[in-house]
């Protein structure tokens, strides 16, 4: 499935794959570049197509820092050539263009976003960031490291891969300039307050980094020019760093750190994983005692001499390990929803091989997938299933062989499944109030626990179609 910046990419035509991951990429973390410059940014394209050299806007980011300049969305729309000199300009000679200030005091400029040897697309940068007034030294900081990275990109140098996977970085939550020295140059008030808690009373700027606990790992990455992110951990203070080399012509301008006081985070996902890990224990333990009682009842029914009796029992083990199979996926997983397709897969094998069902000819056939469905779906329905292939198992073949089909499939929100034989057929008086316990099972549960659909067709055989709603989607 597409994105919408591909399919933009497409219509605007002429741009390769390799440029449109590049172009991801970029989008994953500017953020950043728009937060440092003050001022939004568009990337945009040529139209392949136009004889008049129009582009068409890929994507749009706004400044946190400042406010947007554009409170329209233009993605999507075209923008002619005409009124965007600039970005004309910068596409035809790979070199950022900067424009005149109007009288809003409107700065503009043109990056070009190389690729290899093309430039497949620019990025308008519009902001009017400090109005004539004295610029503080955390605008100046943020200016520069900004004005650098968007000469990484005319370069081709920026962004690095891999940055995509990282969440979108934040300037405002501490950022520390590091020169091509390593010595630090600027630190943001979020940072020095962030290096506190770790420990650091000592002013930092004009400090080598290396200095900083773990510093000599961040100016490794630098002097490498690989994005890193690293956290440290003292005293249960948590601390996120993220090292954006600076390079020009490949050459080693230092870098910047994003620095992020990420301790009540780390402290929720460590009471998230504790959590998790208490209920796939408590699942592991009720498949364990299910079994157990399973266990039980199987040396009861040894020592019973009805047959009715030992039948029944036997009915009851089979319906306890199936559940207690939901129960045991469960423990295995990280969430509260099981792969049915595995859980209905792995019952059937366990009915086959207590049924004796290879050695009558009688054989399983299972097709389709329903994917992951919630364990309050899951365990009701594994139990019908077992149910509607034990009694087809039972009741329809007699002492001849034949199989037993079991279809699986999602449609419009529901989960439909189906179960047919081709044995002798359900009898012309068949109702569902008048059979045994394993169809009033099914039926009770369908209906009253699942809110489904229960249907039967005689067609040589017997097919039993289900119709379960899944949460989450809207019923008819």
């Amino acid at each position: 499935m597409s994105t919408l910046l591909e399919e933009l990419c497409a219509r605007a035509g002429g741009i390769n794959e390799r440029e449109v991951e590049h172009f991801h990429r970029l989008v994953a973390v500017w953020q950043m570049l728009a937060d440092l410059a003050f001022a939004d940014l568009l990337l945009l394209a040529p139209l392949a197509d136009d004889p008049d050299g129009n582009l068409l806007s890929l994507a749009q980011i706004r400044p946190l820092t400042a406010q947007t300049l554009y409170p329209d969305d233009h993605v999507g729309t075209a923008l002619l050539a005409e009124y965007a000199p600039e970005a004309v300009k910068a596409l035809a000679k790979g070199k950022i263009q900067s424009g005149r200030v109007d009288s809003r005091g409107v700065h503009r400029a043109a990056i070009p976003v190389r690729v290899g040897d093309r430039v497949p697309a620019v990025l308008v940068r519009e902001g009017m960031p400090f109005g004539g007034r004295r610029v503080s030294n955390l605008e100046e900081a943020y200016s520069t490291c900004g004005d650098m990275l968007f000469y990484m990109i005319a370069e081709g140098a920026f962004p690095y891969e891999g940055m995509e996977a990282w969440e979108p970085p934040r300037v405002g939550e501490g950022l520390m300039v590091v020169d091509g020295s390593g010595k630090i140059s600027f630190a943001s008030p979020n940072a020095i307050a962030a290096s506190r808690r770790l420990g650091v009373y000592r002013e930092l700027v004009g400090r080598d980094l290396e200095e900083l606990t773990g510093g000599s790992s961040l100016w490794a990455a630098i002097q490498a020019g690989v994005p890193q992110g690293t956290e440290v951990e003292i005293g249960g203070e948590v601390i996120s760093r993220r090292i954006v080399p600076l390079r020009l012509k490949d050459k080693n301008e230092g870098g910047i750190v994003l620095v992020q006081d990420v301790t009540e985070l780390r402290r929720r996902d460590r009471m998230l994983m504790f959590k998790d890990a208490v209920i796939r224990e408590i699942h592991h333990r009720v498949k364990n005692n299910l079994q157990t009682i399973a266990s039980l009842l199987r040396l009861q029914a040894r020592r019973l001499d009805s047959p009715e009796a030992k039948e029944a029992l036997n009915e009851s083990v089979t319906r306890i390990r199936t559940i207690a199979f939901v129960h045991e996926t469960l423990s295995q997983a990280s969430s509260d929803f099981v792969d049915f397709d595995e859980v209905i897969r792995g019952v059937l094998n366990m009915l086959q091989d207590a049924l004796g069902l290879a050695d009558r000819g009688i054989k399983i056939d299972v097709s389709g997938e329903v994917g992951e469905l919630p364990a309050a779906v899951a365990t009701p329905l594994a139990l019908v299933m077992t149910e509607l292939v034990q009694n087809a198992a039972e009741h329809a073949f007699g002492e001849n062989t034949g199989s037993i089909r079991v279809r699986l499939d999602r449609r419009d929100g529901f989960m439909h499944a189906e179960v047919a034989d081709d044995g002798v057929g359900i009898a012309e008086d068949f109702s569902w109030e008048g059979t045994g316990l394993g169809l009033q099972i099914v039926q009770r549960l369908v209906t009253d626990e699942l809110k489904g659909d229960l249907e039967l067709h005689r067609n040589g055989g017997t097919t039993i179609e289900i119709d379960v709603p899944l949460p989450g989607y809207p019923q008819r």
